[in-house]
């Protein structure tokens, strides 16, 4: 590998020596090799339960106290059983995959108290055997070589279960009866042979995307653990795959999407949990400098946290556009998992390149500080990841970014970002090349139309928490709409449910700057609703157009502008007016306003059409239960505004965020019908243009469908990016009403014929823009 910022390998050992382990077909046997498994293990050992070069704050003094307090609780209230579970934690047929692994996890707290010097259980005798007791007992019962079935979740036996006790043995490997590892290992070598493939259900499948990291995981550290060369590299060989560009399924595509299970964006989730485990494992195998990491080149992982991961955060949440079925969990609400994904980013800081150091870094400060929330120091898991989060949010040298303006597109899981200094917004679609949600295992029950063009809006209040359990479902911001009654998890239109929906081919943009047009040609989960849906989004505003909406239903049809959860004392104005009464506003809309309070701008929306809208304010009750596993009472207070689309079957208004009352978008709309969406920007002298087909409108005149945005400079030059969302064709083209030539063209994809047709060639793009410069002959 390339060289990185710190010499990882100098690390304190801290007396995390090997025992004599087990016998292996392919033990290391050279001193050297024997040195680099202790510092491997010691790094690992670190990830877990803290550097020791590192300070541990009062945070984690008192994070270790109440953890040995847990653990006294248990060896005083919990007695082991028979079959070495707790008295509390009693498996039975139903459970047996879940309840397992809930035992070996609390294990694993058990064996963290008893390794962490800081604490006072720290080598305790008692502790010591009564892990020691279990882990014999369990492995008897429930987890070995023998075992011919696997009820219940295959991810438990196959991940969940052998990565928990894979830690605990790393942990206390020199404690630990040598027989007894001996048979853990064989163990996790009947239930992962090899990290490429995993079980499921007796059917053999390759193991992707953030179970391939998973199952690499199982196997080096089983390889380190028994001293074994050919489990060491066939791990690493593996897991350096999972940084490979992809072109369908699972993984990382050219343009920084993240898909798993064939074709859901899942940034958020299972990416996050794949650089986490791909964290732990550069680190610790860098530190100990294992020759099986030679021309792997995994710092091509580096980039990838600065471009899949960072886009989607925003003060120290993830985006819920890309939580997939995670959004119904208790645990997987936004700023939990935007704080997940900072803690597996932490991991890569000591070993970053140079060259990514910085940037890494003040991501993360920034991320940090600007935490809505105020609680990431509050929620500690590994202990390295929290001493290096202090380490950088204290260092004055590391600047916070004070001024975040983008806009990016990923065309490749149907998803975009906007952000500005003091806001962002997400898009999230779908198409026949990616699915619209995920329902399994009971999760994600009512997700029926997260993907269906659902606009999220982030300012400085947290909206998103313990949202989902308690919005109108079929309701939801952006969305056009059926007013129908939906069975759970009803309508998965993806590759592994009811098949993708074939009937969304349109469905991307263009980018230019900071800039980006994001067009939608919607059809629903049962081809009896359409529209035609644009975003265009600059500075100050979000411009959104709808055409075309065709209802071949029984159902009414609607398109909801807003459904935003608010703070129980909110102002909400419509056309300048108080909100009042139980019926709300029905009428002519010009201006909703939303204030939270005298020191917060509001977030304005603004008609730009003669619509009806319905605007209301209620309260609504919900449980965990209603979408998930989870349960407990949600409440929420929320204002809706709707209209109905079988009465006016176009629309185009403007959401602006945190801007002054009465601020009025520079904007003229173009064209909002069959052919094409199209607005001008004045101020920005922007063209933004989503062509469904070939048409014109003003000077410009589509000869394929295509999006783009087109920059009017003050010499008369132009910069224009352009797109094929439908992915369909290696050219686009249109032509403009004047004498022009190229000036830049980088890629050479750029040609104009004799009759001025502007030509560009993306078949290799993928949905992705493609920007260049003409100039006025």
């Amino acid at each position: 590998m390339t060289s990185f910022k710190q010499p990882l390998l100098a690390i304190a050992i801290s007396g995390l020596l090997f025992g004599c382990g087990s016998e292996s077909n392919n033990p290391i046997k050279e001193p050297e090799d024997q040195k680099a498994m202790e510092v491997f293990r010691a790094k690992w050992n670190h990830y877990l339960i803290g550097d020791p070069a590192l300070e541990y704050d009062s945070a984690l003094q008192a994070k270790i106290a109440t953890l040995n307090t847990q653990t006294e609780g248990w060896l005083n209230s919990q007695p082991l059983r028979a079959d070495g579970t707790f008295a509390d934690l009693v498996i039975t047929p139903s459970n047996i995959d879940s309840q397992l692994r809930a035992n070996y996890l609390r294990l694993l707290a058990m064996a963290k108290s008893y390794t962490l010097p800081q604490g006072d259980l720290f080598g305790n005798v008692t502790l010591k055997t009564t892990i020691e007791s279990s882990l014999t007992r369990l492995n008897q019962h429930y987890y070995h070589a023998n075992v011919t079935e696997q009820p219940g979740n295959w991810w438990n036996w196959q991940i969940g279960t052998p990565k928990v006790i894979n830690d605990i043995l790393m942990l206390m490997k020199d404690d630990l009866d040598p027989d007894l590892i001996s048979q853990y290992i064989l163990a996790t070598r009947h239930f992962v042979p090899d990290p490429t493939t995993i079980n499921v259900g007796g059917n053999i499948k390759p193991s992707v995307g953030a179970n391939l990291v998973d199952t690499s995981q199982v196997v080096l550290v089983r390889g380190i653990l028994d001293k074994n060369d050919q489990d060491i590299d066939a791990a690493l060989q593996s897991v350096s795959t999972v940084i490979d560009t992809v072109n369908q399924g699972d993984g990382f595509y050219l343009d920084h999407s993240f898909i798993q299970h064939t074709d859901i964006p899942y940034t958020g989730t299972y990416g996050n949990e794949l650089i986490k485990g791909l964290g732990l494992i550069v680190g610790s195998a860098e530190a100990a400098q294992l020759p099986a990491l030679d021309n792997l080149n995994l710092e091509r992982i580096y980039p990838i946290l600065l471009e899949s991961f960072y886009p989607f955060l925003v003060n120290g949440r993830m985006m819920d556009s890309v939580n997939g079925r995670a959004i119904s969990r208790i645990n997987g609400q936004n700023d939990k998992l935007g704080h997940a994904t900072l803690n597996a980013m932490l991991l890569y800081v000591a070993s970053t390149p140079d060259s990514q150091h910085e940037q890494l870094s003040r991501v993360i400060k920034s991320q940090i500080l600007t935490d809505l929330q105020g609680d990431f120091f509050d929620s500690i898991g590994l202990f390295y990841p929290y001493q290096m989060a202090r380490t950088i949010v204290e260092d004055s040298a590391i600047d916070v970014i004070t001024h975040r303006s983008e806009h990016v597109q990923f065309p490749a899981m149907d998803r975009v970002v906007h952000h500005r200094p003091d806001w962002s917004f997400s898009i999230a679609m779908h198409s026949n090349r990616v699915g619209n949600y995920e329902c399994i295992n009971s999760e994600n029950t009512q997700g029926w139309y997260s993907g269906d063009g659902v606009t999220y809006l982030y300012n400085q209040q947290d909206h998103y928490n313990q949202y989902w359990p308690v919005v109108d479902a079929y309701k939801l911001p952006g969305i056009t709409v059926l007013d129908e009654v939906r069975n759970p998890c009803s309508g998965q239109r993806s590759e592994q449910r009811e098949g993708r929906q074939d009937a969304i081919t349109w469905s991307g943009g263009s980018q230019l700057d900071q800039y980006g047009s994001v067009g939608f040609n919607f059809t629903n989960y049962n081809n009896l609703l359409s529209a035609k849906k644009s975003w265009f989004l600059f500075d100050q505003d979000i411009i959104a157009l709808g055409s075309n909406i065709t209802n071949n239903s029984s159902s009414n049809a609607l398109t909801v502008i807003e459904n935003r959860k608010v703070v129980h004392n909110a102002s909400i104005y419509v056309n300048g007016e108080p909100l009042s009464g139980p019926d709300g506003f029905t009428g002519r809309l010009e201006r909703l306003e939303i204030q939270y309070d005298t020191t917060q701008h509001p977030i304005q929306y603004i008609a730009l059409s003669d619509n009806t809208v319905n605007v209301k304010q209620t309260c609504r009750q919900g449980d965990w239960s209603d979408i998930g596993v989870n349960s407990g009472k949600v409440e929420g207070c929320f204002v809706s505004a709707t209209f109905d689309s079988d009465l006016h079957n176009n629309y185009q208004y403007a959401i602006v965020p945190n801007a002054a009352s009465g601020y009025v978008p520079e904007i003229e709309v173009l064209s909002n019908d069959a052919t094409a969406h199209v607005v001008a920007h004045q101020a920005l002298d922007l063209i933004a243009a989503n062509f469904w087909t070939s048409g014109k409108v003003g000077n410009i005149e589509a000869q394929t469908p295509l999006s783009m945005m087109m920059k009017q400079h003050g010499n008369g030059d132009m910069t224009v990016s352009v797109s094929d969302p439908k992915w369909s064709s290696h050219v686009i083209a249109f032509s403009l009403d004047k004498n022009i030539t190229i000036s830049h063209d980088a890629d050479n994809r750029v040609s104009i014929d004799a009759s001025g047709i502007i030509s560009v060639d993306v078949g290799d793009l993928d949905g992705q823009s493609y920007t260049f410069s003409l100039k006025r002959i």
